[in-house]
């Protein structure tokens, strides 16, 4: 059972709860943190969702290093793995972290969810707004007047500034509302696995 086939099967899982008019964002190898870590599959829409794909040809090398950016920005967290891992992960990965099961059924991989994702406790203001481009960051602030001094600033003094007056949830919620708008991110192309050239 290859990584493309797990997710193969959870692009189609997660593209079936929103149909194509839906407000939600779909897309594939969502990179956080100015590029640190890359997820699997993001999901945004009333949260920021995160799904990790290991298959039973990977190893479990980078998760505690991808666990530790991950729950940096992502409102949930789910992994998605075969009977290999599935003992190793449930007691590796936080309790908050979702789980789901891939096994082969037939000619496809179907997926089973054995632990049901609750709400990040662990959350990080500053690497949360590192999600939105400067000039998004700068919009925000300017729609309530506190762009003053920081049009011309490095990035880092404009997410600051965002981290610095706004509370998780509400930048939780302008990221979202943000990244909606963005029209690279919106393009229908998100929603499709790539696969690789065999």
């Amino acid at each position: 059972m290859r990584e493309i086939d797990i997710r193969k099967s959870l692009n189609n899982k997660v593209l079936s709860l929103f149909p194509e008019e839906s407000e939600a964002i779909v897309v594939n190898e969502f990179g956080i943190c100015q590029g640190e870590a890359r997820i699997d599959l993001a999901v945004i829409n009333g949260h920021i969702h995160g799904f990790e794909i290991k298959s039973e040809n990977d190893t479990l090398d980078r998760l505690p290093s991808q666990q530790a950016v991950y729950n940096k920005v992502f409102d949930t967290l789910t992994i998605v793995t075969g009977d290999k891992y599935i003992e190793k992960v449930t007691n590796d990965i936080p309790l908050w972290w979702g789980i789901m099961r891939a096994h082969q059924k037939g000619n496809h991989v179907a997926l089973d969810t054995v632990r049901e994702c609750k709400d990040n406790p662990q959350i990080d203001s500053y690497s949360l707004v590192q999600l939105l481009w400067q000039n998004e960051a700068i919009a925000i602030l300017e729609k309530y007047q506190l762009a003053k001094g920081l049009k011309n600033k490095p990035r880092r003094y404009v997410w600051a500034a965002l981290a610095d007056n706004f509370s998780i949830r509400e930048l939780s919620q302008l990221v979202r509302e943000t990244l909606k708008k963005r029209d690279s991110l919106r393009k229908r192309d998100n929603w499709k696995v790539v696969l690789p050239q065999m």
